[in-house]
């Protein structure tokens, strides 16, 4: 009489090449992913100091219209009212941009400078509308 063998059991798992494949393809993902997300968190960023750049002129205006003048000292060289609204973006949590206005009687810049490194640079608006930026980076106002 013929003795049966028995089969040895399959084992189940991953074999060390298909780990390593599944690692590779994860390294690859993430050498794409990563900076992709970063420059996304920037252009958020840059949206958000321009948009504050746009909520001081709207309040400078206003105030030029009740007051009939960009500044409130004597001098016309500053608005201290201007400077203790807008100072940084955001206003909570540290600062990615600070919030600067250079003033006289008639003329206003308001500039908005990164406080780390950005490709666009500042952001300045003048009163007569131009909204610039000092950087060489593509998309920087969109």
């Amino acid at each position: 009489m013929k003795a049966r063998m028995k089969s040895p059991k399959l084992l189940k798992g991953f074999t060390l090449i298909e780990l390593m494949i599944v690692v590779a393809v994860v390294g690859v993902l993430a050498a794409i992913a990563i900076p992709s997300y970063q420059e996304y968190i920037r252009r958020g960023q840059r949206a958000e100091a321009r948009a504050e750049v746009m909520k001081a002129e709207g309040w400078l205006e206003r105030f030029h219209t009740e007051n009939n003048r960009y500044s409130n000292n004597a001098a016309n060289n500053a608005n201290t009212t201007f400077s203790g609204i807008f100072t940084s973006v955001p206003a909570g949590g540290p600062a990615r941009y600070t919030i600067g206005l250079t003033v006289d009687a008639a003329t206003y810049t308001i500039t908005a400078t990164p406080t780390g490194s950005d490709a666009c640079g500042t952001y300045s608006k003048t009163n007569t509308g131009a909204l610039t930026y000092s950087g060489t980076g593509s998309r920087c106002l969109k």
